[in-house]
């Protein structure tokens, strides 16, 4: 299933802005040759980034930030990832504004990237982005959902100047949406975590190209287990999300399940395919059997030691190491 592409009419409204009543966040001194950048963002085609109602489409959402580069004729950047925040929607919820402080610009084309969201590292037009093993699943995680726009060229960002940007942005991740049965519970206690275990890495860091969204992502730095919470529950019905990195899936996923103080017992699932960029993987997950422990608790009442004691050892008959157990602190 497709996730959907974004295609959208972004208008660039600068002005100048007065010193005496408005200030960079950066501000040093120069505030007065900074010029001001608000995007008009037309929303009519669901664009961003959470998933609306139906589950498939998207809208852009509250603390969302894109990065913009600006490269002119000769090669050389005006701009280079530079941070627009989301300002606010419109009265009819059809455009959202996005704004950030730019030095002002020379006057000729320019050629325009942008990514979503800001990425943590850049070099170049390379956005590296950090894809987090635990993610909160009650919610789409539109900051781990990693797009990039086609580049365009239009004339420069200059005051009075309004400027329109067709920015068709692509989807570079894949989205896991997850379904238990019923009331998906363990020992009567809602599912509150999901712990997926891949046959290969699936979160890290990835890298992606502004300037060449076709191009395929880069995964370094990455692990094949993810954490997947949700804070208030699982309910019948709900959606649990994560975003992976595109790749081949070949073998056996483990996962078990987390509920209150209960752990399941670690069931697989078999999955051969390739998850593709821009798509929604959808999975059916059943509730394993708990996976029951014993509690020991072990009191020391006298402590004859002439010192505070931190580590307690078990030992079998043998005297070989069972198992060590550290101090709870309180307990000292």
């Amino acid at each position: 299933m497709n996730m959907k592409k974004v295609l959208t009419s972004v208008l660039l409204a600068l002005s100048l802005l007065a010193c005496s009543t408005e200030h960079s966040p950066q501000d040093n001194g120069d505030v007065c040759k900074k010029v001001r950048v608000s995007i008009g963002q037309s929303l009519d085609i669901k664009s961003r980034t959470s998933i609306g109602e139906d589950g498939h489409s998207a809208i852009w959402a509250d603390g969302d930030k894109i990065a913009l580069w600006a490269k002119n004729s000769t090669g050389d950047f005006a701009m280079q990832a530079e941070s627009f925040s989301l300002y606010r929607f419109s009265e009819s919820y059809d455009k959202a504004i996005f704004s950030a402080f730019i030095d002002p610009m020379e006057e000729g084309e320019y050629t325009y990237y942008a990514t979503y969201p800001t990425p943590n590292s850049v070099n170049g037009t390379k956005a590296t982005y950090s894809i987090a093993s635990e993610q909160r699943g009650d919610t789409f995680v539109g900051n781990c959902d990693i797009m990039v726009a086609n580049p365009v060229t239009a004339r420069e960002l200059a005051e009075g100047v309004i400027n329109n940007l067709n920015l068709h942005f692509v989807h570079k991740m894949h989205a896991l949406r997850l379904t238990l049965p019923n009331e998906g519970k363990l020992m009567n206690t809602p599912v509150d975590c999901i712990e997926l275990t891949f046959p290969t890495a699936v979160v890290g860091d990835v890298t992606v190209d502004a300037a060449a969204p076709a191009a395929a992502p880069v995964l370094t730095n990455g692990t094949n287990t993810i954490k997947i919470s949700i804070p208030e529950g699982y309910s019948e019905g709900d959606y649990v999300w994560a975003i992976i990195f595109p790749t081949t899936i070949s073998g056996d996923i483990s996962y078990r399940l987390f509920a209150g103080e209960y752990v399941s017992k670690v069931r697989t699932v078999t999955m051969n395919k390739v998850v593709e960029q821009s798509h929604i993987t959808p999975m059916s997950i059943s509730v394993p059997e708990p996976h029951l422990v014993t509690t020991i608790t072990i009191n020391i009442a006298d402590n004859h030691l002439g010192e505070e004691y931190n580590t307690v050892t078990v030992l079998d008959p043998n005297g070989n190491t069972v198992q060590s157990f550290e101090a709870n602190e309180s307990e000292k």
